[in-house]
This record gives structure tokens, C-alpha cells and sequence, in this order.
């Protein structure tokens, strides 16, 4: 998280990034609040770290899922709403799961009555992708001085939903992803020609430059790691 923050406050180009988990964990919307999304004494026992997105949102568990981070300058999204923009992001990465064999469709909008659940994956909104009944992909996203800046999972790969993570009303189906043979690898490559083919860009690889690592080190030391951005809001 203090990574794609720190690419966020020194924008200077469109940037595509992937990354899975050493451990498993769970992101929170910005302004969602954390005792009401998860059980923080389960997190805490079982040593589930629980981490504050820049993003908005519902909470996200992450185990054996894909994270994505999207940075581009508002002009590339010609302009679109906040909606609008997801639809046109996540087109063209629908289109890069179907060359490999998956059969993605754009979310339903949500049921009638409250959207009481705290688990981003519990429901698929008209911009997320589902398959089978399933939502594969949830994205959220913040904006600040022209750039947006969205974030992403992708779960294609089997995931156990802790029992007693989410509240008990919300609890989700031990399955929550698709079998996908596909390897993560995989992934990235058609993901990765899919939006740079949408956003005409041409990615290069690369590790963070110092003054964003120096950057990414400071938002941790002053918020990732603190009980009080993460917990609180």
C-alpha cells in the first residue's frame, strides 16, 4: 500500500504494477470502518495483518489472489466518471481473461435492499468481473491532483475464507475464486498487453526509483504500519 501511495505522490507516467502475498491479509476501503468489517481479535490471533487502502471500498482478503495497481493521468481516461473508468479499465482486462479460456462477464448490478456487507467479494457491482455466478475481479479507486490511481484483486486461483474473519452475517462459501490453470504469469502478460494496447502505452519494466522507495518508506513508517491509519479512518 505505501508503495502505490508513494507512485500516486510522485506521478510523473502511466504505471502498471502486479504483486501477490507473502502472507495472507486483509485491505480495508479508506473510509470503511475496520471493528464493523472484520473481527480484529481474529486478525490479531491469527495473525492476519489488517491494512488501510488509499482506495475506497470494502474490505478484501488476500491469499492466493493477483493485486493489480493501475496509475494514469486523468486525460488517459478521456474524462470518464469514477464508473465509467472502472468499466473502460476492467473491459479491457475481461478481454484479456477470455484469451485464456475463462468465461467473463461484467458484474450484475446489486440486489435490491441495503449493501450492509463489509467483503468487497460478497457482491459484484455493474463495473467488477464475475464468472459462473462468482466475482473474480473487484477494483477501487481514489483520485488527487489529475492522476487516479486504482487498485485491484483478482482471485482465478482456489482461496479458504477464514471462518470468523468477516462477521458471522457475512461469512463467504470456503471457494471464493475460479480453478484456473493459467499461471499468474500468464495473467500479467495478457493483462499487461490488454491495457497497454487500451491506454496506448508501452510498459517498461522497473523497480521503484529512489525518491519513490524514500517515499514508500516514509508513508509506511507514518501510516501503513500504525494502528491508528489502518484501524481508524
Amino acid at each position: 500500500m505505501a508503495a502505490d501511495e508513494a507512485l500516486l505522490n510522485r506521478a510523473s507516467g502511466a504505471v502498471l504494477r502486479f504483486y501477490t502475498w507473502m502472507r495472507s491479509a486483509v485491505t480495508l476501503g479508506r473510509f470503511q470502518d475496520a471493528l464493523s468489517a472484520v473481527d480484529v481479535v481474529f486478525c490479531r490471533t491469527h495473525t492476519v495483518p489488517v491494512i488501510r487502502r488509499p482506495t475506497g471500498g470494502r474490505a478484501v482478503y488476500h491469499s492466493t489472489d493477483l493485486t493489480y495497481t493501475i496509475l494514469l493521468p486523468d486525460y488517459l481516461a478521456g474524462g470518464r466518471s469514477v464508473r465509467q473508468s472502472y468499466r473502460y479499465l476492467t473491459d479491457a482486462m475481461a478481454r484479456g481473461l477470455r484469451e485464456l479460456g475463462l468465461d467473463v462477464a461484467e458484474g450484475a448490478d446489486p440486489a435490491p435492499g441495503p449493501r450492509s456487507r463489509a467483503d468487497c467479494f460478497a457482491q459484484a457491482a455493474p463495473c467488477d468481473l464475475s464468472s459462473g455466478g462468482r466475482k473474480l475481479v473487484g477494483s477501487a479507486q481514489v483520485r488527487r491532483n489529475g492522476w487516479i490511481l486504482q487498485q485491484g484483486s483478482i482471485r482465478l486461483w482456489p482461496m479458504e475464507i477464514p471462518e470468523g474473519l468477516f462477521p458471522a452475517s457475512e461469512s463467504l462459501p470456503a471457494s471464493a475464486a475460479l480453478t484456473c490453470r493459467a499461471s499468474v504469469e500468464d495473467v500479467q502478460a495478457v493483462l499487461a498487453v490488454e491495457l497497454g494496447r487500451l491506454l496506448e502505452c508501452h510498459w517498461i519494466p522497473s523497480l521503484l526509483t529512489p525518491e519513490e522507495a524514500d517515499e514508500a518508506g516514509r508513508l509506511l513508517a507514518e501510516r501503513y504500519a500504525l494502528d491508528a491509519w489502518n484501524l481508524g479512518c
